[in-house]
């Protein structure tokens, strides 16, 4: 196209800035940076979002910043990008500092502004702030039901603030799971075994009770078990093993599934521990 002697264009030039991002081609940005300056398209909104996630993407978060001030009518996806590149590059205080800011200023985020939000908050660890950013993403009038990405996003903060619990919620609200939704509640245990084999820090029964009730949550009940069995203190809930009736109801949800198998190993769990379902009485009986 430049052999042609054809200048790019506000369509163009946007393009051509993301496939540079993309490729971490911080030499040919700053060649499309000159371009933009020559042919006036610097303060074109696509352009100056294309130049600061470039420019913060390759690590020059000043030349970003210094991008973004020297234009005083913003649009949303400078702000977008400001924050975006921000969070990606590890600045996780600073992203959400321009976010409010941006509040501040009275635009409103979109999507693409809170999943970046909610991907600082969670490499922050901070909890109050997340619980805070969850109900402003289900109450925000701006805000339709809240797409896959922007589940999964809530689901990665949640399990980097080490609340699993809050995690395995939204994960269960999920229509259709994709492999980033997965990859986030593994991350999620991850992080749970990082506190015993990495910072030492011993969980606690409600930390125990979170994987517990996670895993339970999406049918991994080997993996649930293998955590209860492996807790140092003991469990402080029983489910009554004597009690026949928990068998009978496990028995019965079993058969409505169809389950005949664990219908049988129910049965023999029974007879083996001598329980006996009790006969119902009637107030007729006489």
């Amino acid at each position: 196209m430049s052999r042609a002697s054809v200048s790019p264009d506000s369509y163009t030039l946007p393009i051509i800035l993301k496939a540079a991002c993309q490729l971490f081609a911080i030499d040919i940005g700053r060649q499309l940076h000159s371009v933009a300056i020559r042919l006036g398209l610097q303060s074109n909104e696509y352009c100056e979002s294309g130049l600061i996630s470039l420019y913060a993407k390759s690590g020059e978060f000043n030349n970003a910043y210094k991008l973004f001030e020297e234009n005083h009518e913003r649009k949303l996806g400078s702000w977008n990008a400001i924050i975006g590149g921000l969070a990606q590059g590890g600045l996780a205080k600073e992203a959400i500092e321009m976010f409010l800011e941006m509040r501040r200023c009275g635009l409103e985020p979109d999507d693409v502004t809170m999943v970046s939000v909610t991907s600082a908050c969670g490499n922050l660890g901070n909890l109050d702030l997340a619980i805070q950013l969850h109900k402003y993403v289900f109450h925000a009038k701006n805000f339709g039901k809240p797409d896959i990405l922007m589940l999964n996003s809530l689901v990665d903060m949640y399990g980097k603030c080490g609340r699993m619990d809050l995690a395995g919620r939204v994960f269960s609200r999920i229509g259709q799971k994709n492999v980033s939704s997965w990859t986030s509640m593994i991350e999620g245990r991850y992080f749970f075994d990082m506190m015993r084999n990495v910072y030492g820090i011993m969980p606690q029964m409600q930390h125990y009770g979170c994987m517990v009730d996670l895993l339970g949550r999406v049918g991994l009940l080997k993996e649930a078990r293998e955590i209860v069995e492996g807790m140092p203190m003991k469990p402080n809930v029983e489910l009554e093993p004597w009690n026949d009736g928990v068998y009978v109801v496990l028995s019965n949800i079993y058969a409505s599934r169809g389950l005949w198998q664990e219908v049988e190993r129910i049965r023999v769990g029974m007879k083996r521990r001598k329980l006996a379902k009790i006969p119902a009485y009637s107030l007729a009986t006489t």
